[in-house]
């Protein structure tokens, strides 16, 4: 005890929990493979994350957060505005862009053609109900407004499906996380994540460390030679107990390199857009080596009043956007998953969501873009079916705002006298990261493929 009456609480690196923990197994007598197998017992208990369980399937997920009522149409539309005989709303098409098709109702405008290459995995909504308004916990995050559900990264990691050693960060403020008492993703800059693979601690004190080394003492010769006898599939676990250990006693750091990731995340993106580009580089690297699970990154343009003429596009929003977009799903495809049992990349265990907190208004061009009604949403993955979901009712006339709308979850029908729900959004979110709880009667399965 200290004089305070305090017991003193030294940070021990996990590479120390793990050398005291395994002399004083082999102190007992007990056999390597025995020793590893009570090893990964008390990793299990004390380090969640250590346990290395490679016949399960990955699922991993990469969050965007777009903040101050970004319009989800600025990445892709549908054919609502080619019908138009001059551009009437700033929002799309603005200046010098042109709507292409690629397939199922989505349009690209100039600026994006870069996911063209994707467009069949990409799916875009801007028909969802908004009940928050401005908010860091973005409704269809947390089932909506009032159901105060966990969010759907947070159930992931909470499983961590690729045994990683951390179950995810966060690049970027401004969204915030629905836990419910579990874990929290990581916050990190791209300063600091560099931090967490090369030492990293475990919250753990020395006199705790000690009853663990007591305990372990307490097995006899005799139970380690019938532990030694019992133990038929030996040799598979310690290949998983050493997985483990690598895990959680190498420097990672100097393997994180960026020189194989896209240039497009890299270099050419403007101050917006700067950090969050390199903090998705960061996170795909990370991946590629089984470090995390998920990854969300928070990127605000600033507020969207000020777009409100054709031409305006704060620091180029869509070409960035699609750059770092295409990049990614580039970088995803052609990289293999560490944690997959079948030769998976990347694109095959990995989904993204970009979601927004709320997206203003469809306003006519030199007005100001109200709040309007509606959220906006994206989806993209091997699993996603690509297309615009949902319609807008839009005047060929100056001066008269637009207003969005929804779709049929089971055909992708536009439905134009209702909004879709955030709860939707919850559910369908959920099933493409194989969390339980999901409700099928809510989830967009025309969205699934």
């Amino acid at each position: 005890m200290s004089p305070m009456g305090k017991e003193s609480k030294k940070q021990l690196s996990r590479r120390d929990f793990i050398t005291k923990t395994t002399i004083a197994l082999a102190a007992t007598g007990l056999a390597p493979l025995d020793a590893l197998d009570c090893a990964q017992t008390l990793a299990k208990r004390y380090l969640p994350l250590a346990e290395a369980d490679e016949r399960k399937t990955p699922v991993r997920m990469i969050e965007i957060g777009l903040r101050s009522g970004v319009p989800m149409i600025m990445l892709g539309a549908n054919d609502d505005f080619k019908r138009l005989s001059t551009p009437r709303h700033p929002n799309c098409p603005y200046s010098g862009n042109g709507l292409t098709l690629t397939q199922n109702n989505l349009h690209l405008n100039t600026a994006t053609m870069a996911l063209q290459p994707y467009a069949g995995n990409i799916a875009i909504t801007q028909g969802v109900a908004n009940e928050t308004g401005h908010s860091s916990l973005f409704a269809h995050r947390k089932g909506g407004a009032t159901q105060n559900l966990r969010s759907p990264i947070i159930e992931l990691i909470s499983r961590n499906t690729t045994s990683s050693l951390m179950a995810g960060i966060q690049f970027g403020t401004g969204v915030t996380n629905n836990t419910l008492g579990k874990a929290d993703l990581q916050a990190v800059n791209t300063t600091t994540f560099f931090d967490y693979f090369k030492k990293p601690t475990l919250k753990v004190s020395e006199i705790e460390a000690d009853l663990i080394a007591k305990a372990s003492r307490t097995l006899s010769r005799r139970q380690a030679i019938m532990l030694e006898r019992a133990q038929k599939t030996a040799i598979p676990h310690a290949e998983s107990h050493a997985s483990a250990v690598y895990l959680m006693t190498t420097d990672f750091s100097s393997q994180l390199v960026l020189d194989d990731l896209p240039s497009g995340l890299l270099t050419g993106r403007q101050t917006t857009y700067r950090d969050p580009a390199r903090g998705m580089a960061m996170a795909l690297k990370a991946m590629s080596l089984n470090l995390i699970n998920s990854a969300q990154v928070v990127i605000s343009t600033g507020d969207w009043h000020r777009y409100q003429s054709i031409g305006a596009s704060p620091s180029n929003y869509p070409g960035e956007m699609a750059s770092i977009l295409s990049s990614t799903i580039s970088y995803l495809q052609k990289t293999p998953d560490p944690a997959g049992t079948k030769g998976e990349t990347l694109w095959d265990t990995t989904f993204i969501v970009i979601g927004t907190e709320f997206t203003r208004g469809i306003a006519p061009v030199g007005r100001d873009n109200n709040d309007g009604s509606t959220q906006g949403f994206a989806m993209i993955g091997k699993r996603v079916a690509g297309g615009f979901y949902g319609g807008f009712d839009l005047k060929d006339t100056g001066g008269v705002a637009g207003t969005a709308y929804g779709c049929d979850l089971i055909t992708g029908q536009k439905t134009p006298t209702e909004k879709n729900t955030n709860e939707q959004i919850y559910h369908t979110v959920n099933a493409l990261a194989q969390n339980p709880g999901v409700d099928l009667k809510k989830v967009f399965q025309c969205m699934i493929g």
